[in-house]
Parts: structure tokens; sequence; C-alpha cells
């Protein structure tokens, strides 16, 4: 069993000195074995989405992590029974309970882990389930006052999508002294916006501009590249990320190898995207010690 580093080095004080390397690695994601292949390489992280009420770590999660990995887990207001809980009922400890009890089980697990609350919470969608974007801030608040004093070993993220760069957005950052990690959800599906450090800039630029978050640690939690771009392209654009993400200081970057009803970002295997990532998988950058 390989030994994950202690949570100091996850910590804000101690960032990684190079780059994670991470993926949503497909659907369900309980076995990464078939992205590991493309990439040619053991991912240093794995995402994986839960509901609010639901019970996790799996014991397919605990095999991942069990390997050396770490999750990095969107909390969503998604609830079990498919209905999506709003900013307000958060805020208000409606939910107290169910965020108690699974941060109970994440502290009996003990192992460190990534835990975003809503990624792109500031998009139409979950401005159609949760609530405006004005009650994000008290949610985020809440939820780690819940859990965060009985599950220690959380990294925790704010995952804005990375488009939404507006004076509302900044008013919904829930505060340095609960936040480890921020991350954002940049796409350039259509190759529309030219390479990596055109997509990743914008909010990088944006979070310089702001009046918190300065020496927090950066992310990519999603990113990809449409299965109908041309190949050659996709694969030229996949060589340019490690450069990318040095030059903008960002300190994690996971593909959304996802075939599903968003779009398909999915990279088929034998493909020259799948070669340009085991390329830049072998990166320097990347090589990250686990032990």
């Amino acid at each position: 069993m390989s030994q994950l580093q202690p949570f100091n080095v996850l910590s804000p004080l101690q960032p990684p000195p190079g780059v994670w390397f991470g993926a949503y690695p497909g659907p369900g994601n309980a076995n990464p074995a078939a992205y590991e292949a493309l990439a040619g390489r053991q991912l240093d992280v794995v995402a994986r989405y839960e509901a609010l009420d639901g019970t996790w770590p799996t014991p397919a999660d605990q095999g991942i992590a069990a390997q050396g990995r770490y999750l990095c887990v969107d909390w969503s207001t998604r609830l079990v029974g498919g209905s999506h809980a709003t900013w307000a009922d958060i805020a208000a400890g409606v939910y107290d309970q169910q965020i108690a009890a699974q941060a109970q089980r994440l502290a009996a697990w003990g192992q460190p882990l990534f835990c975003s609350f809503a990624s792109e919470f500031d998009g139409h969608v979950m401005a159609g389930t949760s609530g405006p974007l004005a009650g994000y801030a008290d949610a985020y608040r809440r939820l780690h006052s819940v859990a965060a004093p009985l599950a220690p070993l959380i990294a925790w993220m704010w995952v804005p999508s990375g488009n939404n760069l507006s004076p509302a957005l900044a008013d919904a950052y829930p505060g340095d002294d609960v936040v480890d990690w921020i991350g954002a959800d940049p796409y350039d599906a259509a190759l529309r916006k030219g390479s990596p450090l055109r997509t990743y800039e914008p909010f990088a630029a944006w979070l310089a501009e702001q009046t918190f978050g300065a020496r927090k640690p950066r992310a990519i939690v999603e990113t990809g590249i449409a299965r109908t771009v041309p190949d050659a392209s996709a694969a030229a654009w996949i060589e340019q990320v490690p450069a990318a993400l040095a030059a903008l200081g960002y300190q994690m970057w996971l593909w959304f190898n996802s075939s599903g009803t968003l779009g398909d970002t999915s990279i088929l295997p034998g493909s020259l995207a799948a070669a340009a990532l085991a390329k830049i998988g072998a990166a320097p950058l990347f090589n990250q010690s686990h032990i």
C-alpha cells in the first residue's frame, strides 16, 4: 500500500513544487485503470462527484486512495432523491445532520482529500436549482463550519466556472479562512480560444486583481476538448498544457474524461491526443512525490 503524503503537504502553506496530475477518468470512475493506460501513468488525483446527503468514501474510493491516489470530491447540492438543496436551507442548518454524518465518515477513514462545494456554483444551472449566487458564500461557510472540525484532513476548494469574472463572483468568495485551494473549470471544447494559456489565463488574471486568495494554490479542476476536434489539433493543444500551467502558477490539473450528456471530452485510445497525454504525463512538472 502506498503512503499518502501528510495533510500539511496539501495545505496552502506547503503547496506542491510542481503540479498534481489528475482526471475524472470516466463514468463511475470506480476504476481509473483505463484512463491511466491512456496517460501511461498513475493519476495523482481522481475526481469524484457526491450528493450533499450521500455516503462516501465507497469501497472503490478507498481502493483508489490505498494505491496512492488522492480523491478530489465535489460535495454538491444534489440530494440522493434527485432534487437539490438550496443555498438558503444549507446556510440555515437544514442539512447539518447529514453534513456532520458524512464528515464523521471521512474522519474515520483518516485519509487526506481535496473537497470542493458545489463546483461551478456561479453557472445558470446552479442558479436554477440552488438559488442566486448571492446565497452561496453563506452556504459554503455553514457546510465548512459543520464539517471541518470533524474532518480535519480535508483541503477545501472554492471552484467557480472560471467564466463569470464579475464583482458578483468576488462577493461569493467565502473567505480565506475557509478556503485552502482556488480552482476553476475552464474549457475550450471547440478550440476557439487558441491554446491552454489563453483558456486558463483569464481566471488567473481576474484572481490576481482581487483582494482575496493571494497565497492560495490554484487548480484546474475540470478541462477538456470535444472528441469532434481534429485529432492533430487536440494533440497539439494538450502538448502545450505544462507550459501554460507553469506560466500561470497552477498546481493541479484534472482532465474531464466524460462521454456523458454534457458533451464528449473523452480521449480516444490510440489517438494522437492520447499520445500527447502520455507525453505530458511524463513531464517533470507532473512528477510529484507521494511518500
